[in-house]
């Protein structure tokens, strides 16, 4: 059962954290997700541990209520005095939504964000490939690392990044259980939720600096190039002897 819910959250390009699979649990934005089988419920003990799992999870990610939900999704009822039973001595600690079919998950609103500069241009690149998946999303990115990204980026391609809806922040540093990272690495435990993609240079691949950027680059006062500079001091470049 709970590989049919991630092939659904999949299938609807929805972000989710299944390093909890074992325990029959997966996050979403603003969500926790448990699958129960009835069949399963022996005893209290069995209950208790259901109430430690997801109250361990709503502190540890700070899913808090109203912003949060959590599922619990009920596999195979097949004796409803347990059912109800269970869900009398679970009700008190933990303020679930039962459901019964992966139609009845509701994800809550998220945003992405980019932390590195190879993303930013892999989603210029492949804009025909990625902008129908998020045109209707908010991606998070700090004024860092938009500037060190259209440094090398063309004033065409800059227009093409604006049709995304880009956003500012000072930082992503704080974490939050309704952010999704696209990016081209897998973060493993760094980020709750993730979307890979495969790094694909600006066409021409590597490039010398478009633009001047206050602190990262300057024009040259030998070639007139647009040069690099670390800590105010011009970096050696191509066929200029400064």
């Amino acid at each position: 059962m709970t590989d049919s819910i991630i092939q659904k959250l999949i299938l609807n390009h929805i972000p989710f954290n299944k390093k909890f699979k074992k325990d029959n649990i997966i996050l979403i934005p603003n969500g926790i997700i448990k699958i129960k089988n009835m069949q399963t419920i022996k005893n209290n003990e069995d209950i208790e541990l259901t109430i430690k799992q997801i109250q361990n999870l709503q502190s540890k990610y700070q899913y808090s209520f109203p912003s949060c939900t959590i599922y619990l999704y009920i596999d195979n009822i097949d004796n409803i005095n347990t059912f109800q039973t269970f869900y009398s001595l679970i009700s008190p600690h933990i303020n679930a939504t039962i459901c019964y079919t992966t139609e009845q998950i509701i994800v809550g609103e998220y945003c992405y964000a980019i932390k590195m500069c190879g993303a930013v241009w892999t989603l210029v690149t492949l804009f025909e490939n990625y902008y129908p998946l998020f045109q209707n999303k908010i991606i998070l990115i700090t004024y860092e690392t938009y500037r060190r990204s259209i440094i090398i980026m063309t004033d065409e391609e800059l227009e093409i990044l604006h049709k995304y809806n880009i956003q500012f922040v000072d930082s992503l540093e704080i974490l939050q259980n309704n952010l999704c990272y696209i990016t081209q690495n897998t973060f493993n435990d760094r980020e709750l939720f993730t979307f890979v993609i495969k790094y694909v240079p600006l066409n021409g691949g590597n490039r010398s600096p478009y633009r001047v950027i206050d602190g990262l680059t300057t024009v040259c006062p030998n070639c007139q190039n647009i040069v690099y500079v670390d800590n105010m001091t011009i970096r050696k470049h191509k066929n200029c002897f400064i």
